[in-house]
């Protein structure tokens, strides 16, 4: 499918579910992408400058918005327990 001008236009770096807020960025962003494809309990805090610094209006394969990564992240399994019948 290919994409409309505007809709492009949205797939930017600031608008990106992965963009992190950073002050010690020269443009105030970083990305947060190879922290938050982690499950949550492998995700441990690292120091921001690990994290590459984007540009707002730049764009790159991974942008995904929240609703795109709701509906796409893995399931997790979760242990069922059953009771024995006797």
């Amino acid at each position: 499918m290919l994409k409309t001008p505007q809709a492009a236009l949205n797939q930017l770096c600031l608008n990106c579910q992965f963009v992190l807020h950073s002050e010690t960025s020269d443009t105030g962003l970083r990305c947060g992408q190879s922290y938050f494809s982690l499950p949550p309990i492998k995700r441990k805090p690292v120091p921001m400058n690990t994290y590459p610094v984007v540009q707002e209006k730049h764009f790159c394969l991974h942008w995904t918005t929240a609703a795109n990564q709701i509906l796409s992240r893995p399931t997790y399994s979760r242990i069922q327990i059953h009771e024995q019948r006797t």
